[in-house]
């Protein structure tokens, strides 16, 4: 079994893979949603938006 860390990241792959299929980028990403079954799981979900490998302009006021 993978750790947390591991789902949050792939499915932020996978997109990237879509948008890219669009001819898009993560820079066109206005807006993500995250459902989350246990809310004890946020930080570790949250982590992985933070190290920026994704949206470099990541700002939790938007």
């Amino acid at each position: 079994m993978h750790s947390l860390y591991f789902y949050p990241v792939q499915a932020l792959v996978n997109m990237g893979e879509i948008l890219k299929e669009a001819g898009c980028g993560y820079d066109s990403v206005v807006k993500t949603t995250v459902l989350l079954a246990d809310m004890n799981d946020f930080v570790s979900v949250n982590d992985v938006y933070k190290t920026c490998k994704f949206f470099c302009c990541w700002d939790p006021s938007c």
